[in-house]
């Protein structure tokens, strides 16, 4: 699935809680059932219209690949869901997640992150997130990439 995709089905879900809130405070359970598969559809819908916004950086961690793995899954995993990376063609290791972000941690963004080995002890974190913003820029994408970049140092710090 690519970024687009999950990020659709990720506003659907954010539409869905909304439109079900709205409706039953407006009219009832069955209102809240309406409102939410509106609220789903409404922002499914709009996704499709809106850019997806990119923010890339990278960190250099002063270990090897699988312990770089192990910090780059417990901090991403501690800051949003994980997700499958399998379809995404590299020849290095991939790790995906879905982070909130943007305000009150509200939006969704893909985050990525490519580990690449320069040396048993040096490897490199490329993070790449991406997510939809509207006229209103709330530089979701690269707060959730800072973000993953502070929690690969803690884990870092609490590895080390």
């Amino acid at each position: 699935m690519d970024k687009d995709q999950i990020l659709a089905r990720e506003l659907g879900k954010l539409g869905a809680i909304g439109g079900g809130v709205g409706g039953v405070i407006g009219g009832g359970i069955l209102a809240g059932a309406a409102g939410a598969l509106g609220g789903a559809s409404g922002a499914w819908i709009a996704s499709r219209f809106l850019s997806t916004e990119l923010y890339a950086s990278e960190y250099q961690l002063t270990c090897d690949v699988s312990r770089a793995l192990t910090m780059v899954v417990n901090a991403m995993a501690g800051l949003g869901r994980l997700q499958d990376s399998s379809e995404i063609n590299s020849p290095n290791p991939i790790i995906a997640a879905v982070i909130g972000s943007g305000f009150m941690k509200l939006n969704p963004c893909v985050v990525t992150v490519e580990i690449t080995s320069h040396s048993d002890q040096e490897t490199t974190a490329i993070i790449l997130g991406g997510a939809k913003e509207g006229l209103i820029k709330q530089h979701t994408a690269e707060k959730a990439v800072k973000r993953v970049i502070e929690a690969i140092k803690a884990e870092a710090s609490i590895v080390s």
